[in-house]
């Protein structure tokens, strides 16, 4: 199916470089949820095992910005915020879309 806007600026350079972004992003993903994996599968509890206790709720926060958070997608603000584009499918002569 071809699609057609006259009013659209998204071009096929936009989409191949959006997903370019989109496969660089899962490559950098791959290669750290490869790690964490290998990591978990060595993991073992036994008496040379540290680990870590926190003396309060500030020392827990400050870790947390240090490690950063992860974010999924876009925000519903963002989403809402960008431009609505319809299109049209071009049919044929025989009444079939293409």
């Amino acid at each position: 199916m071809v699609f057609s806007s006259k009013d659209s600026t998204i071009k096929d350079e936009d989409i191949d470089r959006s997903i370019e972004k989109g496969e660089e992003t899962t490559a950098k993903v791959d290669v750290k949820m490869k790690k964490f994996t290998e990591d978990a599968i060595k993991f073992k509890m036994d008496d040379t095992a540290e680990l870590y206790y926190f003396d309060d709720e500030k020392e827990l926060i400050a870790l947390g910005e240090v490690v950063g958070t992860e974010s999924r997608g876009l925000s519903a603000d963002t989403i809402a915020s960008l431009p609505l584009v319809t299109y049209k499918a071009q049919s044929n002569q025989d009444g079939s879309a293409k």
